[in-house]
């Protein structure tokens, strides 16, 4: 029995692959061959000239003449190169101007104004006259035959700031009759100029001054204990805003005995320190500063104070009854000490 052997082929992808290139290349290699042939067989079927001495690539061939091939077509070489950017680029460019700030200067002048000093000459030959409400400084002048200027330097003011009560030299008393009538009372003002500068004198010791009888008294501390070891002196030093001669206290009272008790005191201080003491008809304070007791009514008076913070000039009034009158300090100064009935 012949047995049969059954051959079998894998097909792979890589055999697949091999199989195809080679029917291509024998495919390629048939259609080669026919074109050659063709092309053959019309070059020997024209005629030509077998021997040329100017043609020495003449070939004879039995049948016919074969002549030097000359080529129909002639190739031309052409290129055509087309540049054109894939990518175009458009520069924009954009200016915008921004103003600078420009620098202007500024002359800028100020002018400051420094006052002169006005010599001050108190006039205590003058009247008296009290400041009403609603009086101003050159009504005041203008009814007393004075002018601002000179009211300003008989009352060594630096300014015209008055108030109501206030006490002013005038050269004569209002002649003519005015809006809001002043009373004008009679005024002794101690203005101390009849004591001796450097005169001292101890608690307990008694002085006078304008006729006034004057008694250096114990002082009250701030925690309220009393002393006998202070002293009051004469100075020129102008240290509670006056002139001339004024009295300075350290840790003393002063009692003011006029033989006429007055309806209202008042006096020009300069505080620089310590406790301050104030006695009105028996009734004592014992505070720091001027301002402190400034609206308080002390012994049946009422009290006024124009500035007193510490260390500072001012002005103090009483106004009502005072049969009993005493004021003191550790640095106290006291000047103009005025008072009416």
């Amino acid at each position: 029995m012949q047995k049969t052997r059954k051959i079998c082929l894998r097909l792979t992808p890589h055999r697949t692959i091999l199989a195809t290139l080679a029917t291509s290349s024998i495919i390629n290699l048939i259609v080669i061959g026919a074109a050659f042939g063709v092309a053959f067989q019309s070059a020997a079927a024209s005629s030509f000239s077998l021997a040329s001495p100017t043609n020495p690539f003449m070939v004879p061939i039995t049948g016919g003449t074969l002549s030097a091939f000359t080529p129909s077509q002639t190739i031309v070489p052409t290129q055509t190169m087309s540049n054109t950017p894939s990518l175009t680029l458009t520069s924009t460019s954009t200016f915008t101007q921004t103003p600078s700030a420009t620098p202007t200067a500024t002359l800028t002048t100020t002018f400051t104004h420094t006052p002169s000093i006005t010599p001050c000459a108190p006039q205590y030959a003058w009247f008296i006259y009290v400041v009403q409400s609603g009086d101003t400084f050159s009504y005041i002048a203008r009814i007393t035959g004075s002018t601002v200027k000179e009211l300003m330097q008989a009352n060594c003011m630096i300014d015209t700031l008055i108030f109501p009560g206030q006490r002013l030299y005038v050269p004569r008393l209002p002649i003519e009759t005015p809006t809001f009538t002043p009373t004008v009372k009679a005024v002794l003002c101690i203005d101390m100029e009849d004591l001796t500068p450097g005169k001292m004198y101890k608690s307990g010791e008694t002085f006078t001054s304008t006729n006034v009888r004057i008694v250096v008294a114990p002082f009250e501390w701030s925690n309220g204990e009393m002393t006998s070891n202070g002293i009051a002196y004469i100075t020129t030093d102008h240290q509670a805003g006056g002139f001339g001669v004024e009295l300075q206290v350290n840790n003393v009272n002063l009692f003011i005995y006029p033989r006429t008790p007055p309806s209202s005191v008042s006096f020009l201080f300069g505080e620089y320190g310590g406790n301050l003491n104030i006695n009105i008809n028996g009734d004592l304070r014992n505070f720091e500063n001027f301002a402190d007791i400034h609206g308080l009514e002390i012994g049946g008076a009422k009290v006024f104070v124009l500035q007193g913070f510490g260390n500072d000039k001012g002005y103090l009034q009483l106004s009502g009854t005072i049969k009993t009158f005493g004021v003191g300090g550790q640095e106290l100064s006291i000047d103009n000490v005025c008072l009416s009935n």
